[in-house]
């Protein structure tokens, strides 16, 4: 059974889009931004994010809280992920990331990559969470920090940030 047929029962309950198509039927945000996304010289900072391609359920409210997806009510348990590129991001950088539950750095399931710029493929990563229990109002949101001498960015493109609900 897949991961969506564990968590999900096998069903397709709420939420809309998908069904026929074999994808889940359920709550769900995928988020990016539009535009690059400066990130400061040794900063630790979260990502704004400008642009939802989906958010069935309310889990995005860009004008309030651009950096977060907050769990709506009715979820309990989620899985969180980010897929980050950096422009042009010298070798010799290091880059660092997670995703943060409540502005918590450390939490039981947390995604995070950190390292020379290497592990991050030349500036590109990708981290998902196992499933987590949480309540309705958790937030989970992006932060990032790098080494290298000038301020970054994070391509618009090849950026995102999503969560899943059950």
């Amino acid at each position: 059974m897949s991961i969506y047929g564990d968590v999900y029962g096998g069903g397709s309950s709420g939420g809309g889009g998908g069904g026929g198509s074999g994808g889940p039927s359920a709550s769900r945000a995928l988020v990016r931004f539009t535009i690059p996304e400066a990130v400061a010289n040794g900063s630790v900072q979260s990502v704004d994010w400008d642009a939802a391609v989906y958010d069935i359920g309310g889990w995005f409210d860009q004008p309030t809280n651009p950096s977060r997806l907050t769990v709506p009510t009715g979820i309990s348990k989620i899985r969180v992920g980010t897929g980050l590129s950096y422009i042009l991001m010298p070798i010799t950088a290091d880059c660092f990331a997670n995703i943060r539950k409540n502005n918590a750095p450390e939490w039981h399931g947390v995604p995070q990559m950190s390292g020379s710029n290497d592990v991050f493929t030349n500036g590109s990563g990708v981290m998902w969470s196992p499933w987590v229990d949480v309540v309705p109002g958790d937030y989970f949101e992006v932060w990032v920090q790098h080494t290298h001498t000038t301020a970054e960015a994070l391509d618009q493109d090849r950026s995102w940030f999503a969560i899943e609900g059950a």
